[in-house]
C-alpha cells in the first residue's frame, strides 16, 4: 500500500514539474516577442534593443538553471521520500516478519507448556500408582514374612525332630564303634603277633647270615689251605664251595621268601581291615536308610493309595511289588515280588504305582543306593 502511495506522489509531482516547465517556456516566449515589437517600434534607437535582447536571454537561461536546479532539488528530494517509504515498507515487513515469528515461538512455547503439563499429570498419575503398587508390595512382603515366620517355626520343630533322631542314631553309631574298636584292638593284637615272628624271623636271616659269612671265611681258609693241593682235589673243593654256595642260596631264598609271605600276610590283613571298616560304613548306612524309609512308607502308600482304582472284593487281597526308582523318585522299574492271586489286582496295584510316580524318598544321594530297589506290600483293605 506504501509503495502504490509513493508512486502516485512521484507521478503527481512529475506531472506538477512539467506543467511548471511549460509555464516558464510560455512565459519566455512571450517576453521574447514583447521585446521583439517594442525593437520594431522604436528602430530610432537600434543599440537599445540589442542590450535589451542580450539581458532577457541571460535572465532566462538563469531562469532555466535555477528552474532545473530546483527541479533536480524536488527530484532528489522526491527519490529521498521514496526511499525513505520504501524503507519504512521494508521496516513493516520485517516487522511484520518479526511479529510472525513471535506469534509462531509463542504458539510453541504454549504447545510445549501444554505438552508438559500434560507430562507432569501422567508422571503425578504414576507417581500415586506406583504409591499404591508400594503399598500392595508391602502388603504382600508382610503378609509373606508371617509365612515365613510360620514356616521358620514348622522346620524349627522339624530341626528339634531331626536332632532327637540324630541323637539316637549318634548312640547307635557310638556302641558300634565300641564294638568296631573291641574288633579293631583285636586285629591289632594279631598285627603285635605277626611282627613278632618277622622280627623273629628277621633276627633268624640275620643268624643264618652270620653262619653264612662264617662259613665264606671257613671255605675261604679251607681254600687257602688246599691251593698246594692237586687239581683233582682243587676240582672237588670248587663242586664242594659250588653246593654250599647253592645250599646258602637256598636257604637265603626261603628266609626272603618267608620275609615276602610276611608282607602279604601284613597288606591281606590291612585290607581285611579296609574291607571290615567299608561293610561296618555299609552296614551303618544301610540301617541309617532303612530307619530313614522307614519314614516315608506312609507317604508313599498314601500317594499309591490315591492313584489306585479300588476293585470289587479286593479287602483280603494283598500283593509285594519289587520298585526301583531314580534319585528323583521316579519309578523306572517295578515287578510283582509277591503275587495276591489276582493278577486283575496285581495289574491294578502296578497301574496305581506308575500313576503315583515320582515316589517320596529321601533326599540323601548317600542313602540313594540302599533306596534305588526296594519291596512295598500293598493292600486292598480300605
Amino acid at each position: 500500500m506504501l509503495k502504490g502511495f509513493a508512486n502516485r506522489f512521484v507521478t503527481r509531482s512529475v506531472v506538477l514539474a512539467l506543467l511548471v516547465h511549460i509555464a516558464i517556456v510560455l512565459a519566455v516566449g512571450v517576453s521574447v516577442v514583447f521585446y521583439k515589437d517594442v525593437q520594431w517600434v522604436g528602430s530610432a534607437d537600434p543599440a537599445t534593443p540589442v542590450t535589451a535582447h542580450a539581458i532577457d536571454e541571460r535572465e532566462v537561461l538563469a531562469e532555466l538553471e535555477r528552474i532545473e536546479q530546483r527541479e533536480e532539488k524536488e527530484r532528489q528530494q522526491r527519490l529521498d521520500q521514496q526511499n525513505r517509504l520504501e524503507e519504512a515498507l521494508q521496516k513493516q515487513k520485517e516487522a511484520e516478519r518479526l511479529a510472525m515469528q513471535e506469534r509462531e515461538r509463542l504458539q510453541t512455547m504454549e504447545a510445549l507448556k501444554q505438552e508438559r503439563e500434560a507430562e507432569l499429570a501422567k508422571i503425578e498419575q504414576q507417581r500415586k500408582q506406583q504409591l499404591l503398587d508400594q503399598q500392595d508390595i508391602d502388603k504382600q512382603h508382610e503378609r509373606q514374612r508371617k509365612e515365613q515366620v510360620a514356616e521358620l517355626k514348622r522346620l524349627q520343630q522339624q530341626v528339634e525332630e531331626q536332632k532327637r533322631a540324630v541323637a539316637a542314631e549318634l548312640e547307635a553309631v557310638e556302641k558300634a564303634r565300641l564294638s568296631e574298636q573291641q574288633r579293631l584292638a583285636e586285629l591289632e593284637n594279631e598285627r603285635v603277633r605277626q611282627e613278632d615272628e618277622i622280627r623273629k624271623l628277621s633276627e633268624q636271616r640275620q643268624l643264618a647270615s652270620a653262619e653264612l659269612e662264617a662259613e665264606h671265611k671257613a671255605l675261604a681258609e679251607i681254600e687257602r689251605q688246599k691251593t698246594e693241593q692237586q687239581q683233582h682235589q682243587k676240582q672237588l673243593e670248587d663242586q664242594q664251595k659250588q653246593a654250599e654256595r647253592r645250599a646258602a642260596l637256598e636257604r637265603q631264598n626261603e628266609l626272603e621268601q618267608a620275609a615276602r609271605q610276611a608282607r602279604i600276610e601284613e597288606q591281606e590283613r590291612q585290607q581285611e581291615q579296609q574291607t571290615l571298616k567299608q561293610q561296618l560304613r555299609q552296614r551303618q548306612l544301610s540301617r541309617r536308610a532303612s530307619e530313614e524309609f522307614a519314614k516315608y512308607i506312609p507317604q508313599i502308600q498314601r500317594k499309591v493309595k490315591n492313584a489306585w482304582t479300588a476293585l470289587l472284593d479286593s479287602e483280603n487281597l494283598m500283593a509285594v511289588l519289587e520298585v526301583e526308582v531314580n534319585q528323583l523318585g521316579e519309578v523306572t522299574s517295578i515287578d510283582v515280588f509277591s503275587s495276591s492271586g489276582s493278577s486283575v489286582f496285581d495289574r491294578s496295584v502296578l497301574t496305581a504305582i506308575r500313576k503315583a510316580s515320582p515316589l517320596p524318598i529321601p533326599d540323601d544321594p548317600e542313602l540313594f543306593h540302599h533306596l534305588k530297589t526296594f519291596r512295598f506290600e500293598f493292600s486292598g483293605a480300605q
